[in-house]
């Protein structure tokens, strides 16, 4: 009895996943909802997709990433959980294999914010980082009132965020890259139009 012919980039043993009971079918499946092109180019994704811009694939009960199953079908099972399935070429619906590689959650993370695509903490900050709902002079104006009692709470009535973000703000916690009063640039970042 002969092997069926592979339908994707390569014929490598796929496990026999309790979910994933006839692999060649598993493939053809996949593989149908893929665009291709050269090996140098993103493979995107045609099918279902997440909240997150990445693609969903049905594996029994539940959806899986669809890198993740293009990994699994080209290197025979699915990398453990800790074990993320990451991109060269930073494209959420990219399945090319040759595009993919595994990191930790930590290497991920640090090639996320080396390549400017990191959002929050260690990535794009202040206005950069696309959750921000202040900008840099108005989070100067709120560091250079005088506190009373009450203020944040004023403050983020007005301006339509919560009372932590202005908090945050304005004790220098968040927008870090902004100057406190009286230190080095405060002076310069004060007199700066809007």
């Amino acid at each position: 009895m002969s092997a069926p012919a592979p339908t994707g980039p390569q014929s490598g043993p796929i496990t026999r996943l309790r979910h994933a009971p006839h692999p060649e079918r598993l493939r053809q499946r996949f593989w149908a909802q893929v665009r291709r092109g050269a090996e140098a180019e993103c493979w995107l994704w045609a099918g279902g997709t997440g909240n997150s811009g990445y693609g969903l694939f049905r594996l029994g009960p539940r959806k899986v990433g669809a890198h993740r199953v293009a990994w699994m079908l080209t290197h025979g099972e699915l990398p453990p959980s800790a074990l993320h399935v990451c991109h060269t070429c930073d494209t959420p619906l990219c399945v090319c294999p040759a595009h993919l590689f595994l990191g930790s959650h930590r290497e991920n993370m640090r090639d996320a914010t080396v390549k400017g695509r990191k959002k929050g903490r260690g990535g794009r900050t202040g206005e950069g980082n696309g959750r921000a709902r202040l900008n840099a002079p108005t989070v100067i104006r709120l560091r250079a009132l005088p506190y009373r009692r009450g203020l944040d709470t004023e403050l983020a009535r007005a301006l339509g965020v919560s009372v932590s973000a202005v908090y945050l703000a304005r004790t220098g916690q968040t927008w870090t890259s902004l100057p406190m009063p009286g230190a080095p640039g405060w002076e310069a970042a004060l007199a700066r139009p809007d």
